[in-house]
């Protein structure tokens, strides 16, 4: 009987050991993903898009995804600049997979 009440012991601290382990290799958290959240500026020609970024993101990239493709009549120095003015402590060049930046939204004329 002793046998048996150790060895469930054993498996027992396996199995906490081996969800640990898991739950560490995944990354993931019980935190639900937040949503894009839309902040308005009245003087500015764009409103402001929380994202988390991927492996593989560039700014463009994003932008022309939350724009939907309508980034072909925008100036990419003036995204860079909007860009920059938002994420200032950010560097556009290297950005963070799974971190959230702000992106310009930028509005229909």
């Amino acid at each position: 009987m002793y046998f048996a009440k150790r060895g469930f012991v054993y498996i027992i601290i396996m199995l906490l050991c081996l969800s640990i382990y898991q739950d560490l290799l995944s990354g993931k958290s019980n935190h639900p993903e937040k949503e894009d959240i839309l902040y308005t500026d009245e003087l500015a020609e764009y409103k402001v898009v929380q994202r988390k970024v991927g492996s593989g993101d560039t700014i463009l990239s994003v932008v022309e995804n939350i724009n939907g493709g309508r980034t072909e009549s925008l100036d990419i120095d003036q995204i860079m600049d909007d860009w920059r003015t938002m994420n200032p402590s950010s560097d556009p060049y290297t950005l963070i997979p799974s971190n959230y930046y702000y992106f310009p939204l930028y509005q229909e004329n």
